[in-house]
């Protein structure tokens, strides 16, 4: 909130993290009102589905990172997501490519490379 500003709503889903006292005097302190999700509802379903893609596409396949390294291998494979990573649900486009209508220029000739702890060594994807 230091960096980007206060927002006017957070939506949440019912996570013991949200629900408890601290998260919501948080919020009241600082006068931001708390959307939460129904139960059972689907409309947390897609950021599900982005940290699921995020835990089994980067962090699944290092060994344990420092924070420093944690938040640079975040950074990259944010910007892999959205610029690199084909998605189904888009017609095979990337994110970037649906919202912006154009192809990311990053992506020519560009690989990806992931350690992966099962094979001891790493394992470069070449994006096509």
């Amino acid at each position: 909130m230091r960096r980007y500003g206060m927002p006017e709503v957070v939506h949440t889903d019912r996570g013991r993290q949200y629900m408890g006292r601290r998260f919501r005097r948080m919020l009241e302190e600082a006068v931001i009102k708390m959307s939460v999700g129904e139960r059972g509802y689907r409309d947390n379903m897609l950021m599900e589905r982005l940290w699921r893609s995020y835990k089994w596409e980067c962090m699944y396949l290092r060994e344990k990172v420092e924070l420093k390294e944690l938040k640079e291998v975040t950074k990259e494979w944010v910007e892999y997501y959205n610029k690199e990573r084909p998605h189904q649900s888009l017609g095979y486009k990337t994110p970037d490519e649906v919202y912006y209508g154009e192809v990311s220029k990053s992506v020519m000739n560009k690989n990806m490379a992931f350690y992966c702890p099962k094979f001891g060594e790493h394992l470069t994807i070449m994006l096509q």
